[in-house]
């Protein structure tokens, strides 16, 4: 299951056949607040606890395989959660761009979700585009105390999500279509619980050699 994600909310709910056939969205649940366990109280972290524990329902899990055997694949699932990054910090889409560079500094991971003054998603900003705008507008002194929904945040902007029951390689296959980095794994409910990059994907066929990676 894939979500479209925009400054309004959810736009779009379904399997990644109809999400192809979305040409324009438009409203969305916000999302969670997310814990917060740093003294910045403008870094969201997700609840640790919860992400090392992470379950998938038995009831969510069947009626994905359930469906997939409806389509005549039988093969074994590996499903987003099982792979995503956990722990993945948000910053507020009111970060100047010299507070956004030291934050991606001190992480690891290479796409951050930006969220609005509501902890709504709105946006994903990856270290490359980061950089990349930097490079290009180096001649301009003031760039660094613009904001990240200055530069970066357009509005009817689209995030493209997953539901943590989503095999990855159809995870894969977006990804591809779309030239993304990274997608956020979104519960039912709007709370955003990891990311799934390519690293963690190519981790994952490194790990787990029986996989194949289909379209």
């Amino acid at each position: 299951m894939f979500y479209i994600y925009t400054d309004s909310g959810r736009t779009f709910s379904g399997p990644l056949e109809k999400l192809r056939r979305v040409e324009k969205s438009t409203p969305v649940n916000p999302a969670r607040k997310t814990s917060n366990t740093d003294e910045d109280e403008d870094i969201f972290i997700i609840d640790k606890q919860s992400q090392k524990n992470y379950i998938a329902s038995k009831k969510a899990t069947e009626k994905y395989v359930k469906q997939l055997e409806n389509e005549g694949k039988r093969e074994p699932v590996f499903h987003a959660y099982q792979v995503m990054t956990n722990n993945v910090e948000s910053g507020l889409s009111n970060w100047t761009l010299s507070k956004t560079e030291q934050h991606f500094r001190n992480i690891p991971y290479q796409v951050l979700p930006v969220v609005d003054a509501r902890r709504q998603l709105i946006g994903t900003l990856s270290r490359k585009q980061f950089y990349e705008f930097l490079l290009d507008n180096k001649k301009n002194p003031d760039i660094l105390k613009k904001t990240i929904n200055e530069c970066f945040i357009t509005k009817g902007n689209e995030i493209y999500c997953a539901d943590p029951v989503t095999d990855i390689r159809r995870i894969a296959t977006l990804l591809v279509e779309k030239k993304l980095d990274a997608l956020c794994i979104i519960e039912e409910n709007g709370a955003l619980v990891g990311i799934v990059s390519r690293t963690d994907i190519l981790k994952c066929t490194i790990t787990d050699p029986p996989l194949s990676l289909w379209c």
